[in-house]
């Protein structure tokens, strides 16, 4: 997420408050060589996640609800609900030769991948960012800082994909995301239709949350999470509770410098919200045998909110053949807007050019 972001809490906060606090480690922005071979069959929910429901099996066929619609800066989703978008298309006014679709992170907007589209339309590509439901760009402001289920968010996107597809048919679809954006991807990609799925010439992931540093005692979490059950519309303010420790986000800002100039900062957040966090991350293992393309991974060293051993774990527990990942020992969580830019989207591009003419 963009610098734009806030971030909702200080992982110093006193417990039982302490699993509450990991819950917001995507709330700031809320990320190796390359091994070539044949690419793995894919199996549709061949492991049910932990914590999670089985998701439902995907459709044969990729048609959202006739309502859905992408307009001039706003699209209609599966139902019916309406969300801004941005796009980036190619400057030189031809049809792009690719298409990223990028999602963002925990109270952060479709504008925190300006860098990535600014970059790219000057290179043939097109960038489709979206607002997510429940965050500070959601046009229901009392929705705001909740989620009902993960699986709303993975039907946006596989909607919103089928859009974006519409309007450029037949070319190579990447998906990005980045905090929040990293964890519906890695949980959500079996939820997409067939179609979708296939579109996919692979994955881009950017400060990926794959872990909670918080551990909570056993009664207290118990108690955490007979909250989030009997109290799941219950708003709690991080922030209030957090003190004001300045936290760096970047290499030249902190948190308490961007929260100013943040149009899209959510204050409350739902314990709902913050449980269905919990339990993407818990599922972020599980993950690792059903992403199924091509991945490219990039992680920063001084994120106060991810380890980057987590990370490192993660990434090597992944059945994939093609995968690559780029490390950023002096990166802060926000690597899109501080000075490891340039080489991811460099980095970015070569390996979209790489894969886009491997499956052709």
């Amino acid at each position: 997420m963009s610098p734009t972001t806030a971030l909702k809490a200080i992982p110093t906060f006193p417990k039982p408050l302490g699993l509450l606090v990991s819950l917001t480690l995507l709330s700031c922005g809320c990320a190796g060589g390359q091994t070539t071979g044949a690419r793995p069959a894919y199996h549709p929910h061949g492991q049910i996640r932990k914590g999670m429901k089985a998701p439902a099996p995907m459709k044969t066929q990729n048609q959202p609800a006739p309502t859905a619609r992408l307009g001039d800066g706003v699209w209609t989703t599966y139902d019916g609900e309406e969300f801004p978008y941005l796009r980036w298309l190619p400057k030189n006014g031809q049809p792009p030769e690719s298409v990223i679709v990028a999602v963002h992170g925990l109270s952060g907007a479709a504008d925190d991948y300006r860098p990535l589209g600014h970059y790219f339309e000057e290179r043939a590509t097109a960038v489709y960012s979206y607002e997510l439901r429940g965050q500070g760009n959601d046009p229901k402001t009392g929705r705001r800082g909740d989620i009902g289920t993960p699986e709303q968010w993975y039907r946006d996107l596989d909607t919103f994909m089928t859009l974006v597809r519409r309007e450029h048919p037949g070319k190579p679809v990447f998906v990005y995301g980045e905090s929040l954006g990293s964890l519906i991807l890695m949980t959500g990609l079996t939820s997409l239709s067939q179609d979708n799925f296939a579109a996919i010439r692979g994955v881009a992931l950017a400060t990926p949350i794959v872990a909670l540093r918080e551990k909570l005692p056993p009664l207290k979490n118990f108690v955490v999470h007979l909250l989030i059950r009997l109290t799941p519309w219950l708003k709690v303010s991080l922030e209030k509770l957090g003190g004001s420790k300045p936290v760096q986000v970047t290499s030249t800002t902190t948190h308490q410098g961007q929260m100013a100039v943040t149009p899209h900062y959510i204050e409350y957040f739902t314990l709902r919200l913050l449980g269905t966090i919990e339990r993407m991350i818990n599922a972020c293992p599980a993950t690792t045998s059903t992403i199924g393309k091509p991945l490219i991974l990039f992680y920063p060293g001084k994120d106060v909110f991810t380890a980057a051993e987590d990370v490192d774990t993660f990434f090597g527990g992944l059945t994939l053949p093609d995968k690559e990942k780029h490390f950023y020992p002096d990166g802060f969580h926000l690597l899109l807007h501080d000075t490891s830019a340039d080489d991811i989207l460099k980095k970015l591009e070569a390996w979209m050019e790489r894969e886009a003419s491997a499956s052709k």
